[in-house]
């Protein structure tokens, strides 16, 4: 199978998006590999995610990322499968690490 073999199925998201960005525990990963996008040219950041400041700073980078959690910390039990008062809270104030990693 060749299925996941030399990062193909990683790069068909360049058809999607410029800036790929993933969260995974207290980090927030961002590859640019045409250099556009990052500040210095970089073609990749780690930032990590452990102070609240530092979410702070890139809340609007993980706000796509705040906006889908509650997707996955829904209420199996509830009827509707809410999760809470349906409000999304700012990053800094999301628990971290996060027990998922989500791609963007």
């Amino acid at each position: 199978s060749t299925i996941g073999r030399f990062g193909l199925g990683f790069n068909s998201c360049y058809h999607f998006t410029d800036l790929p960005s993933f969260v995974s525990a207290d980090s927030l990963c961002l590859f640019d590999p045409h250099r556009r996008h990052l500040p210095g040219g970089h073609a990749g950041a780690r930032c990590a995610l452990v102070a609240p400041e530092a979410r702070a700073r890139l809340r609007d980078q993980l706000r796509p990322f705040a906006e889908a959690l509650p997707l996955f910390t829904a209420d199996p039990s509830s009827a509707d499968g809410a999760a809470g008062n349906g409000e999304v809270p700012p990053p800094e104030e999301i628990e971290w690490p996060l027990q998922a990693t989500l791609f963007r």
